[in-house]
């Protein structure tokens, strides 16, 4: 985790397949990841249709299209706080943040890790199951996301330059 926190920024492209009980077959986006010190992150999504999700401190937008921006404060939602947690504390190097929200477990070496999060407590539990982190050195290279419903997203990051 110290080696993550030594890095001040970092670009990554994505693939995205996310299975939802809702529908029939997988649905697969593709686009950029950004991440800044202290607490910026961006999921630019490209294809198939245009998305930008901005997360800055507690503050989340979400735009789709032409649609009015969507605000939210993730403090008042901590069930969404916990998967940006997941995401954004491995990229800060931040072990505390994660202990707040999950019970990690780490395996592997320097050069080929896996960070296994499950939700520490009760409420965690209704909506995560649990979270996998794949990476190499200070790249993270794959995250999966099992939702409580059973819903699952894989996030597939190819680093960029910063």
């Amino acid at each position: 985790m110290r080696r993550l926190a030594q890095i001040p920024a970092r670009r990554a492209a994505f693939t995205e397949e996310s299975r939802l009980a809702a529908l029939a077959q997988p649905q697969e986006s593709t686009g950029v990841l950004v991440y800044r010190r202290p607490d910026f992150l961006q999921k630019q999504t490209i294809a198939p249709r245009s998305e930008n999700l901005v997360i800055d401190g507690a503050a989340l937008t979400l735009s789709r299209g032409d649609a009015a921006p969507r605000h939210l404060d993730l403090t008042e939602h901590p069930e969404i706080a916990a998967i940006i947690a997941a995401i954004r504390a491995p990229l800060q190097g931040d072990l505390a943040s994660l202990e707040q929200h999950f019970e990690p477990r780490l395996a592997g070496s320097f050069d080929n890790w896996q960070m296994v999060l499950v939700p520490s407590d009760a409420a965690g539990r209704r909506f995560l199951r649990y979270v996998v982190i794949d990476g190499a050195g200070t790249d993270l290279r794959q995250i999966r996301i099992v939702q409580a419903n059973g819903d699952a997203q894989r996030l597939t990051l190819t680093p960029l330059p910063p």
